[in-house]
């Protein structure tokens, strides 16, 4: 589960729990106060913007976290070239086994696989960002990068097609009045190609996988640009059941392949957001709850989502 914003460990807490998760994820590398019985990765932001963590911050991270999870950077592909950042990621991962022998790294998450997006300037895809990184990565050190899971963000980004079903619109064609087969959303084909790259490594096959982010966009039926909301605000009719089938599908389809294919965990996002009114993000799509507060209920999303992941 995704946590949104900073939020305080009690909040956090209390969402967990009505939630029924034992780990969660935040953009952020606050682990001092993560809720008894929980677990979270150490995210590291990684940006070239931001500075390097000195390897006494390293260790005072390790030291809270031991044998952690260590999340860092998050979607290059769409920010920063290979070259841009590869001496960076190279520095952390030498530092943070050197914190801690037992940690476990994950490679930068992807936005997606060979998909990108419709409607919108598009990016790098993940496989060409990957790819290069390994092999460039090779060149440069001699070994395939040193991480021990590989991380990818997954969502069907599409602002043509509105709200967003998770498959492409001629998928939807070929099998109507049925829903396509679960393999066949956006998301299942990115992470099976992402699958097959990594087995294709020389001694990498089978290594694990985490979801860093699964999530939809768009869940209303039209997207307006007003004053004030230049990344579009929401219009039409919020239809909470074609997120819920979209979900449904994907969390149906890693359940069924999780084994096979390593998938270690994946985080859906959001616990929180206001998809009635414009973001800066874009985004709309799926909140668990009705509000931030301590005391925040489930959505009808959240009664389904605890009820979904019981089974």
């Amino acid at each position: 589960m995704i946590v949104d914003g900073v939020g305080r460990a009690s909040t956090i807490g209390a969402q967990l729990q009505k939630l029924n998760s034992d780990w969660y994820l935040q953009f952020n590398s606050e682990v001092s106060a993560i809720p008894d019985g929980r677990s979270r990765p150490i995210y590291i932001n990684g940006a070239p913007t931001n500075g390097l963590l000195t390897p006494n911050e390293i260790q005072a991270l390790a030291n809270e976290v031991p044998s952690g999870v260590w999340y860092v950077l998050g979607e290059p592909n769409r920010r920063f070239t290979v070259d841009e950042i590869i001496e960076d990621l190279r520095y952390y991962y030498i530092e943070i086994k050197l914190a801690d022998p037992t940690a476990r790294i994950t490679s930068p998450s992807i936005l997606n696989w060979e998909f990108t997006c419709l409607g919108c300037g598009g990016y790098v895809s993940g496989q060409v960002w990957m790819t290069e990184f390994v092999n460039r990565y090779q060149d440069l050190y001699g070994t395939l990068p040193p991480w021990d899971i590989w991380a990818i963000d997954l969502y069907p980004i599409d602002w043509r097609n509105l709200p967003n079903t998770g498959f492409l619109p001629e998928t939807i064609q070929q099998y109507a009045p049925n829903l396509p087969p679960n393999s066949m959303s956006i998301p299942a084909v990115q992470l099976q190609g992402y699958r097959d790259y990594i087995d294709s490594l020389s001694g990498r096959t089978g290594e694990p996988i985490i979801v860093t982010e699964l999530g939809l966009h768009w869940g209303w039926t039209e997207l307006e640009f007003v004053t004030g909301c230049p990344s579009g605000s929401p219009s039409g009719q919020y239809k909470p059941l074609v997120i819920r089938d979209f979900f449904d599908s994907i969390f149906t389809w890693l359940e069924d392949n999780a084994v096979s294919h390593n998938i270690e965990r994946w985080f859906t996002y959001t616990t929180y957001s206001d998809v009635y009114s414009c973001r800066y993000d874009g985004y709309s799509g799926m909140s668990l709850f009705d509000s931030a507060a301590f005391n925040a209920e489930l959505s009808d999303l959240g009664r389904w989502y605890v009820s979904r992941s019981a089974q």
